[in-house]
C-alpha cells in the first residue's frame, strides 16, 4: 500500500466519476503520509485539472483546506468564478487572502469576482490594494481604468 499507487488509483476513480472510491484512495494516501503538504496540494490539483473543484470542496474542505496554500485556494476560486459560482469563489478568495493578504494575484482575482458579481466598490478596494503592492500590474490597471472610467 504505497502512496503513489493510492494517488494513481484515486485519480483513475476520479476520472471515472467514482467519487466515493476516489476519496477513499486519496484518504488512504493521506493517512500513509499525513505530514506531506505537497501531497495535499497534489490531490487538490488533480481535482482542479478535472474541473471538479466543487467535488473537492465536498470531499476534503474540512480536512485539507487549513493546509492548502493561498495560491492553491486562489486557483480553485478562479475555476469556480469561471463557472459563475461566485459565492463559493468569493469565499475561497477570502480564505486565500487570510493566508496571503498581500498577494496581488489573489487580490486581482477577488476583484474580478466582485466585479462579475456587480460589487464595484469591493472590486475597487481589492484593485487598489493590488496596485499598492505591485504598481506595474497591467491587468489590475486595466480593470481599474474600466471600473473608474479613468485612463
Amino acid at each position: 500500500q504505497n502512496t503513489e499507487y493510492r494517488i494513481f488509483q484515486g485519480q483513475a476513480y476520479l476520472a471515472g466519476k467514482q467519487f466515493v472510491q476516489a476519496r477513499a484512495s486519496f484518504t488512504t494516501a493521506l493517512n500513509l503520509t499525513p505530514k506531506d503538504s505537497e501531497l495535499k496540494e497534489l490531490i487538490c490539483s488533480i481535482y482542479l485539472e478535472l474541473d471538479l473543484v466543487g467535488q473537492f470542496i465536498k470531499d476534503f474542505e474540512a480536512i485539507l483546506f487549513p493546509s492548502l496554500s493561498g495560491d492553491t485556494l486562489n486557483n480553485m476560486a478562479v475555476a469556480l468564478r469561471k463557472r459563475d459560482n461566485l459565492g463559493d469563489a468569493l469565499a475561497l478568495y477570502r480564505q486565500a487572502l487570510k493566508k496571503d493578504k498581500d498577494n496581488p494575484k489573489i487580490l486581482y482575482n477577488a476583484a474580478a469576482a466582485q466585479d462579475k458579481a456587480g460589487n464595484k466598490a469591493a472590486a475597487l478596494k481589492y484593485l487598489t490594494r493590488a496596485l499598492q503592492i505591485k504598481p506595474e500590474f497591467h491587468e489590475a490597471e486595466t480593470m481599474m481604468s474600466r471600473l473608474t472610467g479613468v485612463n
